[in-house]
This record gives C-alpha cells, structure tokens and sequence, in this order.
C-alpha cells in the first residue's frame, strides 16, 4: 500500500529591484523577514571629476603644474600682449595633457602699421585715430620754437582722447660760435653778424648765417699798415 505525501505550498519571494545604476536597492517583499521599506538607503557620494575648474584671476605660470580634465583647457589674460601685437590679443596658456604642465601657445600678429602724427596739431580731447600704437604712446610735437616744439600732443591708444601740452615759446638769444667756423659749413642761426679775431682790437673775420650755411668773409691783419682793411 501507497504511503500518501501530502504536498507542501510553494515558497515564493518577490523582489522590486529600481534600476538605477549606482546606489540601486533591493526592498523585499513584507513579511520575508527583510529589513523594511520604510527604512532609508545610503547611496555613495558622487564625484564630479568632469567639471571644469575656472580660470584663476591670474594668468597660470608656464611650466606650472595643471591637472588635464580638472583644470580648464586653456585660459586667456588679455592684459597682456606679445610682443609686436595690438592691445587686446592677449596671451593663452594650455594645460598639456602629455606633461601635465602649462604651455604658453604660440601667437601669431601683424599688425597694422603704427599711427602718424596729424599734419595738423590736434586739439585737447579729440579722440585717438586708430590704428597700432605698439607699446609706446603716439608722441607728436607742434609749433617749433628754436630747436624745441612748443607744443607735445599725446596719445596713448585706440578709443583714447589726445593729451595736449603747450608752453609758451621764449627762445634765448642767439649766440655766435666761438671758433670760426669753415666757410659754407651748416648753421642753424637767424641772420645776424658775428665776428672772430683780433688784430689791434679789430676783428679779422665776419660771418652770417644765411639759409643753413655761413657766410664768411676774411680780411688780412697788416699791422704795420695802422689797420686791417674792411671786412
């Protein structure tokens, strides 16, 4: 005779697994002697290593350390300008993956052709004509007073206004070389007179400046004559 096996229930869990990625939890089904679903669950901190730091106030040193993916890419200080370049270009450094360092990239200009002082002098405020002032204001004299201007016009740069200075114009009085000079040799005086020798108290030679150049006429001293001939 058969022995009769009575047949058992079914043991069944259920799992409600949320999907996602990271941090996901497993609640288990009441009454299976899990922990409850009322309970809170601990996910692991996230870590923003894509996130780009920003650029420093101050422009990175080259050849300064850097960190690729962390430190931005590049960073730009357009304060500062190379050389032969307008204001404004600026100068670029790059985080180099390779060596992990700063390089400075290469810049390339060519720049327009530095600014020519006005024909005429301008007045005080006007505005800067443009163009490259390289790094050296454009510097213009005006109103020529002996061998000086009377006059400085300067201008520091595009979107500037000219800067005007004016002095008044007392030339000191012209003053005769004291040797005599060559005959037709360069002179920069107002046609006066200027003698040079002495013979018995009179002089032996007499010059003048005329267009650039002297003018000079030489008379023989002959003592014994009682006086040198005119001049």
């Amino acid at each position: 005779m058969r022995r009769r096996t009575a047949l058992r229930a079914p043991f069944v869990l259920t799992l409600a697994a949320t999907a996602l990625g990271c941090g996901a939890s497993v609640t288990p089904a009441p009454g299976d002697g899990g922990v409850s679903s009322d309970e809170p669950t601990t996910d692991r901190p996230v870590v923003e290593t894509d996130a780009h730091r920003a650029c420093p106030s101050t422009l990175p040193a080259v050849g300064s350390p850097c960190t690729p993916v962390v430190d931005p890419e590049t960073c730009t200080d357009p304060g500062r300008s190379p050389p032969g370049c307008p204001s404004g270009v600026g100068v670029t450094v790059r985080c180099d993956p390779a060596t992990q360092r700063w390089i400075e990239l290469p810049t390339f200009c060519n720049p327009p052709p530095p600014v020519q002082c006005p024909a005429e002098r301008p007045e005080a405020g006007a505005p800067c004509p443009p163009g490259s002032y390289l790094t050296t204001p454009l510097s213009c004299g005006y109103d020529l007073c002996g061998e000086r201007n009377a006059t400085e016009a300067t201008c520091a740069g595009p979107g500037g206004v000219w800067s005007v200075q004016r002095s008044s114009c007392n030339p000191p009085a012209p003053v005769c070389p004291v040797e005599m000079p060559a005959p037709d040799s360069a002179c920069a005086l107002p046609p006066i007179g200027c003698e040079w020798g002495d013979c018995d108290g009179r002089s032996t030679a007499r010059g003048t400046c005329v267009s650039g150049r002297w003018s000079i006429a030489i008379a023989e001293c002959v003592l014994d004559a009682g006086a040198p001939a005119d001049i």
